[in-house]
């Protein structure tokens, strides 16, 4: 499902089809030393809106709730693409991660409705963090490096 909005842009992955499960097959959902199984489910609408809600005031505090990591060199979230992929923990929490692109990188993303964005090194272009949709906590920002 495309989602376009003024401040936001991007897919809903489905927990039905690739690449989804792709993304479950790693920790990305889960805080450092969680241990939980993540079940997939397809975020709504509403979810999105609230997972965009924690991540732009997780920004705006410039750190990622009680992982303290700097959010901060990141662009303005409006120049983003997002993927979103959502999961539920053990504890029936629901877990929305945002997968972030620049719409203004030099890289060609032409598949980035069906298949997962990834790049080797790109710096502030991409980022990607999880919003807790129960809990309205952010974790695991990620930024990926410069490079060189």
């Amino acid at each position: 499902m495309l989602v376009e909005t003024d401040s936001f842009s991007g897919v809903v992955f489905s927990e039905h089809g690739s690449p989804n499960t792709d993304v479950f097959t790693f920790s990305i959902l889960l805080r450092p030393k969680e241990k939980d199984n993540i079940t997939p489910f397809t975020p709504s609408l509403d979810d999105i809106v609230v997972a965009e809600r924690i991540m732009k005031r997780c920004a705006e505090g410039d750190k990622i709730s009680a992982d303290s990591l700097a959010i901060g060199e990141v662009n303005d979230l409006s120049t983003y693409r997002r993927q979103y992929f959502g999961g539920i923990n053990e504890r029936g929490q629901k877990l929305i991660w945002i997968n972030c692109f620049s719409k203004e990188s030099g890289f060609d993303h032409k598949d980035w409705q069906k298949e997962i964005v990834e790049v080797q090194d790109g710096g502030d272009w991409y980022f990607n963090v999880v919003a807790n949709i129960s809990t309205e906590e952010c974790y695991r920002f990620f930024r990926n490096s410069i490079g060189g």
